[in-house]
């Protein structure tokens, strides 16, 4: 995750996101919070992304949402989201670091 370039520069690399469509199929599985562009909130469990399109679970029904509507995701499973990104995190001090 880190790159030294030998002059004293250090780059941090990450996993290119294009789109929120990125974050949600790494998060399948997961229960998370859509905030829509309608200015809905909406708690969802995430079952898959096909193409630019959400399938979630929403009250045992599935809903089909797609993803230029979907402003942002909040995940509150620190533990996925740091492994899903290459994180680590101390929870005693709730600091969230890349990894070397």
């Amino acid at each position: 995750m880190f790159y030294r370039d030998g002059k004293g520069g250090t780059t941090i690399t990450r996993p290119r996101l294009e789109e929120i469509c990125d974050v949600l199929k790494r998060l399948k599985g997961e229960r998370v919070l859509l905030l829509l562009e309608s200015g809905d909130r909406e708690w969802v469990r995430v079952v898959a992304v096909i193409d630019r399109i959400l399938v979630a679970t929403l009250d045992r029904k599935f809903i089909f949402v797609d993803c230029n509507c979907i402003c942002a995701v909040i995940a509150d499973c620190l533990d996925v989201i740091a492994d899903q990104f290459g994180l680590s995190y101390e929870e005693e001090n709730a600091v969230v670091e890349g990894e070397e």
